[in-house]
């Protein structure tokens, strides 16, 4: 689903705003997210969870 991408001082979370944090790019639309929140998302049961939480494309 996702790639880890390296930490730039410019790479922030668009979910959280962190930047101390692991950064995953997902595969379908190249959007990158910190690990927790992606995890956090992937982990819960909202519908859309296997969705990018900016564009919306399908991550399966």
């Amino acid at each position: 689903i996702s790639d880890v991408v390296p930490t730039q001082s410019d790479s922030d979370c668009v979910i959280c705003s962190d930047s101390n944090e692991i950064m995953r790019k997902l595969r379908v639309c190249d959007h990158v997210f910190g690990e927790e929140c992606l995890e956090a998302q992937l982990g819960t049961y909202h519908p859309n969870r296997y969705k990018c939480a900016l564009c919306r494309r399908s991550l399966i």
